[in-house]
């Protein structure tokens, strides 16, 4: 497998964080824990992050 420039690694990176403050942005700690579907895909995006 060829290996990817870093770059696009970072760019990866910086688009799913984004996402992360897109999907939470607006909301309080109290109802980002109450709300099932945007912590699934808060988790769903950091575990893309973490895996570059």
């Amino acid at each position: 497998m060829p290996l990817r420039d870093p770059g696009v690694y970072l760019e990866d990176i910086e688009h799913y964080a984004a996402a992360s403050v897109r999907f939470t942005s607006g909301l309080s700690l109290e109802q980002y824990l109450a709300d099932e579907k945007t912590r699934a895909a808060v988790e769903r995006v950091l575990e893309f992050v973490a895996r570059r």
